[in-house]
């Protein structure tokens, strides 16, 4: 409930910083700067960015144009969604610039049950802060556009094709503490995936995976279960072995598999989404087998990433400016 009047706070609120803005005209006919993006990496959570209410920016990036840029406004994936950071300072032509911006959603003053629950006008107002889950996303260029620049004489261009206002649109991630829905009368089919977690270590050439999941054959105790899972850059494929009898629930953290080639030395941190791990065979201790006819189709190998930026990011490692920072909205009654 929190989030969802946290969300919708924020939209007005930024819609309000919309509106009221006042800067100068951009020109329709300006041509979009050359601005060649070789890397670009979203990242959030407490062992990765200086706060929990903060989503950082690592781009690698360099200005082909005449000009000099003072201002950037980068629109980033973050999951299914995406989030605005401002980048601001002197970006020459021809120089390879590495930056790492953070957006801070900041603090909300609210107790939201308490607004509920009180009399009409009244708040129980306490120092509650919105958290972000930990993600490290892949570097791709692509997961960047521009959204405006603004040159040191006071150029602007705006990408007519997004929207201006700053919004921040994260994918629906559940709860750490997740658990498979109690009480269910329909099986999903004959694997029900509660959790689903991804992590390439840079320093390592294995992925790592933390599934959670129940057998559903009654009367058959499963043996294997191979699952496709949708890591960002294509599918990787691991298999849990072991005896899962029917209805039981089974949660492994280190389930291991290799990292494809164009990939190693690259991290990433998914979110926790059952959806990207997809049951494709099962095995049972009497010989049988089910084979999932919709699973996703083979995907290519991913491209090899070369001058990203990504190695060593932490919290030590990385000077961290501010990109945009919004107080968080403290919706109460009316």
């Amino acid at each position: 409930m929190r989030s969802v009047f946290t969300v919708l706070a924020l939209f007005a609120f930024l819609a309000s910083i919309a509106r009221a803005q006042g800067t100068p005209p951009a020109d329709p006919s300006a041509v979009a700067p050359n601005i060649h993006i070789t890397s670009c990496k979203v990242l959030s959570g407490p062992t990765l960015i200086p706060q929990a209410n903060e989503i950082g920016l690592a781009v690698r990036f360099k200005n082909e144009t005449q000009d000099t840029f003072s201002k950037i406004l980068w629109r980033a994936k973050y999951g299914d969604g995406y989030v605005d950071f401002y980048d601001a300072g002197t970006f020459s032509p021809n120089v390879r610039i590495d930056n790492f911006i953070l957006f801070d959603l900041g603090k909300a003053h609210v107790n939201i049950l308490g607004a509920l629950l009180a009399p009409r006008g009244a708040s129980t107002p306490i120092d509650s802060q919105f958290h972000f889950p930990e993600y490290a996303s892949l570097p791709y260029p692509q997961n960047c556009t521009i959204v405006k620049t603004e040159t040191t004489d006071g150029k602007i261009w705006k990408n007519a094709s997004l929207p201006q206002a700053h919004y921040l649109l994260p994918s629906p991630f559940p709860s750490a503490a997740a658990t498979l829905a109690p009480g269910e009368t329909q099986p999903k089919g004959p694997v029900d995936v509660a959790h689903c977690h991804v992590l390439f270590p840079w320093t390592r050439d294995t992925a790592q995976f933390d599934i959670g999941f129940r057998s559903i054959a009654p009367g058959k105790m499963a043996s294997s279960v191979t699952f496709d899972v949708l890591d960002g850059a294509g599918i990787l494929q691991v298999t849990d072995a072991g005896e899962f009898q029917d209805g039981m629930y089974v949660r492994h953290g280190k389930l291991k598999a290799p990292i494809p080639e164009g990939l190693q030395g690259i991290s990433y941190f998914s979110f926790d989404d059952p959806s990207k791990c997809v049951p494709v065979r099962v095995s049972y201790t009497d010989g049988t087998t089910w084979n999932n006819p919709s699973a996703p189709s083979p995907a290519p190998a991913p491209t090899k990433m070369t001058n990203v930026l990504d190695r060593g990011l932490s919290l030590w490692a990385v000077r961290w400016q501010n990109g945009l920072a919004l107080p968080a909205p403290s919706p109460s009654p009316q």
